[in-house]
């Protein structure tokens, strides 16, 4: 969000190629994801409403596989 507060993104994968790429990244690992988004909000322990997003995640693309196919 614009405010630097972090939105929460829950993934889930049912493809087995998308499944690896999301179980092998590491803290920190660059991402990007394709598939159906759904907004949400959660209520913290304070009561406050924050948003999040539901994503089921069709492909997964890490900045190493963009580097590789770069160098094919």
């Amino acid at each position: 969000s614009t405010d630097g507060e972090s939105i929460i993104v829950n993934v889930i994968a049912f493809e087995m190629a998308t499944c690896k790429t999301l179980l092998n990244l590491e803290e920190g690992d660059a991402l990007a994801l394709a598939g159906n988004l759904t907004p949400k909000v959660w209520t913290d322990k304070q009561g406050t409403v924050r948003p999040s997003l539901d994503m089921v995640a069709h492909r997964a693309l890490t900045a190493c596989e963009v580097q590789r196919k770069g160098n094919v």
